[in-house]
């Protein structure tokens, strides 16, 4: 073979390679061009599975998410007024104390009010369960209404430590007995609603 014509060949096959080796690459490329699917994602059974299957089912969870909304009011009520009775040991902050007792009696009406206005017919043991509530803070409202009562009487002339202390606050013990015993109640009903919509449970001391 001639010098001119093994040039011309060889730089055929030359280029011949450079082709297949772009189309190789290109088709690589387009390859690691193409979405992936995200593992991470709920498939649609799954998702359809943590819903409500049926329009009564969705109606109770609905229903159960109102009491709970409640209820977690009525635990932040008890944080406030354990502050509040913290606050009655002395007469430097028995004003202080006074406001939180207003205050508290303030929230717990709202959650009686809200408490007659709930719609239960979805939930299991509904109406029993508004009467727990009910008595709960019918009972706590009395209870609030003792310390009220006790801080207008002790702020008169008030050094040092008020007289009576708090916890001999009269008709006190009285009423958070009764609440208590109904927040017992309260719970003993709540909790398996609770599990059954997916929603915390809850404890009568905390209430």
């Amino acid at each position: 073979m001639s010098k001119p014509l093994l040039i011309t060949v060889s730089g055929l096959v030359v280029a011949a390679l450079v082709s297949v080796s772009l189309v190789m690459f290109s088709k690589d490329d387009t390859k690691s061009q193409q979405p992936v699917a995200n593992s991470a994602s709920p498939s649609p059974a799954k998702t359809a599975a943590q819903q409500p299957t049926t329009p009564a089912a969705a109606t109770m969870q609905s229903q159960a998410r109102e009491v709970n909304a409640i209820l977690l009011a009525s635990r932040d009520t008890h944080n406030q007024l354990k502050r509040a009775v913290g606050a009655a040991g002395s007469c430097k902050t028995l004003p202080q104390a006074m406001a939180g007792f207003q205050t508290v009696k303030t929230r717990r009406t709202n959650q009686l009010r809200r408490t007659q206005a709930l719609k239960l017919d979805k939930v299991p043991n509904g109406e029993r369960l508004r009467a727990s509530m009910r008595q709960a803070f019918q009972a706590s409202l009395e209870a609030d209404q003792a310390l009220i009562t006790w801080g207008q009487r002790a702020q008169r002339n008030c050094r040092g430590k008020p007289r009576p202390a708090v916890n001999r606050a009269s008709g006190r013990m009285a009423a958070e007995r009764k609440a208590i015993i109904a927040k017992r109640r309260l719970v003993a009903i709540w909790n398996p609603i609770a599990r059954q919509a997916g929603l915390p449970h809850r404890i009568a001391a905390n209430l």
